[in-house]
């Protein structure tokens, strides 16, 4: 992961905040994997999902803009 992704980000105006560190992610009671290659970014095994690979993927681009980051659907969830 690249550092300038990897820490604690806010969502949006809402309360809750996402961790990425490594090939993890934490948001609110959920917890899965990611993986990033360049600008996009996949997160899948999520706790909360329920679909097991090759589902469940969620694929998004990503930038960090000063302390933002923000995500941009590149699909829609692979089931």
């Amino acid at each position: 992961m690249p550092t300038e992704l990897s820490g604690v980000w806010r969502l949006g105006t809402s309360a809750g905040t996402m961790r990425l560190s490594g090939n993890t992610y934490a948001f609110g009671q959920s917890n899965g994997n990611v993986v990033v290659n360049g600008t996009e970014i996949a997160f899948f095994n999520g706790s909360g999902c329920g679909i097991s690979l090759p589902g469940g993927v969620g694929r998004y681009s990503w930038a960090v803009s000063g302390s933002e980051v923000s995500f941009v659907a590149l699909a829609p969830e692979e089931r």
